[in-house]
């Protein structure tokens, strides 16, 4: 989970209260380091403050700090116009300067949240790739993580803490360094992934339906972002999150496929046409579509060498197998025909 998150569990304790799941994550996070609770006590002595203006006037806080921090994403500083004077009865004026005294107390809030977190910001390494990219990261402790199109990482120059912490979204494929002193911690939108040294892939978009961590050596701790509840998992599992679900598992059918972008192979051995769908969708970036689901029922067994073979050429070979009609119904798009199988 990322400092902002622990950032809005903090205000939503001073102005509501929080879940005793909430409760517990925030104490967790507390207790991690000595930066968080100091990060805490400066949002709570700003908060504070704003108890000393006893007026006729009650600021609703949270209501002017949600418009407040709107406005300034939206808003960068501009230069204005000189205000006009306007002459006000003393009761009006008492509650303008209460107003006034309230909305200074949150902005004070707001800066000291902006600046912590650009402190962080300032210090971190950011690595992106585009649609039409791949590329790979050597970080300072030697691991190295393999960076998939549409995917981002960011990480520190340097792992100085209790745990070597990096963020990420997209797909990645991570190799890392054995330190069971500083366990290796990967925040991605919806989870984090705790290692001390292993290989493994963490696919998790912001729009993901699911978030999944594919284990090829050792052992990784996964969890939710919502949750305290982890699963373990070691060579050859995978597991799996459901979002919209809140739903935590380990796969049945693990599908190291997926990792055909890095290895350059593609091996069924008498797969469900409806999994090499789901593989193909993933690996090449194209939707297929299945004229009637009795289709996905049908098996296959090949490899393919990616760097010989093409996407075409494994359409070519699953029409002839499974006596299906292709019809590529759009630049991305594929629909698969047939009689299907039982």
């Amino acid at each position: 989970m990322d400092t902002a998150r622990y950032i809005e569990l903090i205000t939503k304790r001073l102005t509501t209260s929080l879940s005793s799941e909430e409760t517990a994550m925030l104490e967790k996070w507390l207790a991690e380091q000595p930066e968080n609770q100091k990060l805490a006590d400066s949002i709570i002595a700003a908060w504070e403050g704003s108890e000393d203006y006893k007026t006729a006037f009650k600021a609703d806080k949270k209501k002017a700090w949600s418009k407040i921090k709107g406005y300034m994403d939206e808003h960068p500083a501009e230069e204005k116009p000189e205000a006009k004077v306007i002459q006000m009865n003393p009761n009006r004026k008492r509650n303008q300067w209460a107003m006034a005294a309230g909305l200074l107390v949150i902005v004070s809030m707001a800066a000291t949240i902006w600046w912590y977190l650009g402190q962080i910001e300032a210090s971190l390494i950011v690595a992106q790739t585009n649609a039409f990219e791949t590329k790979v990261i050597d970080l300072p402790d030697g691991s190295k993580v393999n960076l998939r199109p549409n995917s981002s990482l960011s990480y520190p120059e340097n792992f100085s803490g209790d745990t070597r912490d990096i963020a990420m979204t997209g797909t990645a494929y991570f190799e890392v360094q054995h330190n069971p002193a500083q366990p290796f911690v990967i925040q991605s939108p919806h989870a984090a992934t705790t290692v001390l040294g292993t290989s493994f892939q963490v696919t998790d978009f912001k729009a993901s339906e699911e978030a999944t961590v594919l284990v090829n050596t050792g052992k990784v701790r996964f969890q939710p972002n919502t949750s305290e509840k982890n699963i373990t998992l070691t060579k050859g599992e995978e597991g799996v999150f459901n979002i919209a679900e809140k739903r935590l598992q380990k796969a049945t059918t693990p599908d190291f496929n997926r990792l055909a972008w890095l290895t350059g192979s593609m091996n069924f051995k008498e797969q469900a046409l409806s999994t090499i769908v789901q593989t193909l969708e993933t690996n090449f970036g194209i939707i297929i579509r299945l004229e009637n689901n009795d289709l996905g029922n049908c098996t296959f067994t090949a490899n393919f060498d990616l760097n010989q073979q093409n996407l075409d050429q494994i359409l070519e070979a699953l029409q002839l197998a499974l006596s299906l009609e292709i019809e590529k119904t759009d630049e991305k798009k594929y629909l698969l025909k047939g009689s299907g199988c039982e």
